[in-house]
């Protein structure tokens, strides 16, 4: 790995996003949901797109489309129509972002996930790419339950203390505006914005001054 250091401090772990950087899962999410409100013939705003989604969690991203207030009998139904559209979407081949593998396999550095999916949903589909032999279980953070979602803290605060590793001393990589405010507000200062060539990069972001990388080429020697 290309050493990489900022306010002089050498970096002695990372911590990951997982939709978008681990996996290229971004654009499968709103095409589910999106598939969904078609299904239920529900009327949503065609003008978002999945790049202005990126980062959201997915309770919220569904409240942006909406046009009309749902009941809660449509509610119901769109969890259900929502887990069968992901999934039979999610059963497809999925792309492992470019270099990922060489760079594990390079990195001397210990790591971990940091994500709003359920634990249960990443290691399902780290296994059905032929990742999960990449992670440990334990370095697998989801932030459900007592965690808080992005942009809260608490997922990034539990990836340091699963690490042993000061803020000061950790890489984060996120895609998303949601993940770089979770990390700066777990006082992490060093991050990455993997952009996957510029695919998932939404034309409105609020960190502009953040380190972009298009591939993790760039950070193998």
């Amino acid at each position: 790995m290309k050493k990489y250091r900022k306010n002089k401090n050498i970096i002695k772990g990372i911590l990951f996003d997982f939709d978008g950087v681990i996996l290229d899962t971004e654009p499968l999410w709103f095409k589910a949901v999106i598939n969904t409100f078609k299904y239920l013939k529900i009327p949503y705003n065609k003008k978002i797109n999945y790049k202005d989604q990126i980062g959201v969690h997915s309770d919220i991203a569904i409240k942006r489309l909406f046009i009309n207030k749902i009941s809660k009998i449509q509610e119901k139904q769109i969890n259900i129509v929502l887990e069968k559209q992901i999934n039979k979407i999610f059963s497809k081949k999925i792309s492992v972002s470019p270099f990922l593998k060489k760079f594990l396999k390079q990195t001397n550095l210990p790591y971990a996930i940091v994500s709003n999916s359920p634990k249960k949903h990443i290691i399902k589909l780290l296994k059905k790419e032929n990742m999960y032999r990449y992670f440990d279980i334990d370095m697998i953070i989801s932030c459900q339950g007592r965690l808080r979602p992005k942009p809260f803290p608490d997922g990034f605060i539990k990836g340091l203390s699963v690490l042993k590793i000061s803020a000061k001393n950790t890489l984060v990589i996120e895609d998303s505006d949601s993940g770089i405010e979770s990390a700066k507000n777990a006082g992490i200062k060093n991050i990455l914005r993997y952009t996957n060539k510029d695919k998932n990069l939404a034309k409105k972001i609020k960190y502009k001054n953040i380190k972009k990388i298009k591939s993790f080429k760039e950070l193998i020697t």
